[in-house]
Parts: structure tokens; C-alpha cells; sequence
């Protein structure tokens, strides 16, 4: 794959990788860093595509399989979330609308 493909099917499949891991993960930073090491393996492999969907469809497997072990990993399930702590708050002042 040329330099040129892989930047081609950056732009062409970000969103839409990008989008399926939000959707599997519920967080931007998470998902920025599965769409960007699915990219990575996409780069990396030496696997011969028949045309754009079948990139894009190897693409969305790899998206889903990251997602899922990172979803399924210990330190995912452990890790503190702080929007979950914003309704937890014993403040009788604070209130989501105070965070946006």
C-alpha cells in the first residue's frame, strides 16, 4: 500500500471508524485511539484488498475487536469515570449544567 492509499483511505474511512468506536466505547479519547491503531494495523498489514469496501469492512472488523478487548479489559472496567461522579456529588449547588 502507497503512502497515497493509506492517506486516501484516512480520509475517506475515519469517520465513520471513528463513529463506530464512540458508539462501542462512549468516550472521544478512546475512541480516537482505537480508530487511530485500527489505522495502524491497516498500514502495517500485508493483506491484499479487492477494492475500497473491502478495506473499509476490514477496517469496521478491526474497529469492533479493538473496541471490545479494550471493553473488556481490566483496566477499562476499573478507571474512573468522571461524569459518573458528576451525579454523585453530594453538593447540593452542583449540577451538570455547571460542567458544560
Amino acid at each position: 500500500m502507497t503512502v497515497q492509499q493509506f492517506e486516501n483511505y484516512i480520509s475517506l474511512f475515519r469517520p465513520t471508524v471513528f463513529r463506530l468506536a464512540f458508539g462501542i466505547v462512549k468516550n472521544r479519547e478512546d475512541a480516537e485511539d482505537m480508530a487511530q491503531e485500527a489505522f495502524a494495523r491497516l498500514y502495517q498489514t500485508d493483506k491484499r484488498f479487492s477494492d475500497d469496501e473491502h478495506v473499509k469492512a476490514w477496517l469496521l472488523r478491526v474497529t469492533i475487536n479493538l473496541c471490545k478487548d479494550m471493553v473488556r479489559s481490566a483496566w477499562y472496567r476499573h478507571r474512573d469515570d468522571p461524569v459518573a461522579d458528576i451525579g454523585s456529588s453530594d453538593d447540593a449547588g452542583s449540577s451538570l449544567g455547571s460542567y458544560i
